[in-house]
């Protein structure tokens, strides 16, 4: 898992205005933070990892015109780190799994649903306004954290 639950709890006491996450047990974090980790670690992005035997992609190393660079290495310490926007989007993934565990909407978002009749049955789908990336299943606000990182096809 990328950071910790005490980080997590620290970026969410800031940011989260519905404070939810400080609903969830230790326990419930923990496992939607390492399945945070792995979806976002299925993204195909650019370089390669640090040390080849490190489980997750990041830390990674970056090819430019004059060799590799460290990606995420820390401007002050020259720490190599997981960047931080990578820590944000896990954290932001791992509290929309858990606010949509349940959630008819986001099963109904997944196959397109836009609506339901009864009477007569019919169903409308409609794509264009996901809560989530439909490929990746990451929700926007992750997505769109992580995409500087992400390997670009020309």
């Amino acid at each position: 898992m990328y950071s910790s639950i005490a980080d997590a709890d620290t970026y969410f006491d800031e940011t989260d205005l519905s404070g939810t996450w400080a609903t969830y047990t230790d326990d419930e974090k923990t496992k939607s933070m390492n399945l945070a980790s792995r979806q976002i670690d299925r993204l195909a992005f650019q370089g390669q990892k640090y040390e080849f035997e490190q489980l997750q992609e990041f830390p990674r190393l970056l090819r430019v015109d004059s060799g590799w660079i460290y990606w995420d290495q820390h401007p002050s310490t020259g720490e190599i780190q997981v960047p931080e926007l990578i820590n944000e989007a896990v954290y932001l993934q791992a509290k929309f799994l858990l606010d949509n565990r349940d959630s008819d909407t986001i099963t109904n978002q997944r196959l397109g649903i836009t609506s339901e009749s009864v009477g007569s049955t019919s169903q409308s789908y409609d794509f264009s306004n996901l809560s989530f990336d439909r490929e990746t299943e990451l929700n926007l606000q992750s997505k769109t954290l992580v995409q500087q990182y992400l390997l670009v096809s020309v």
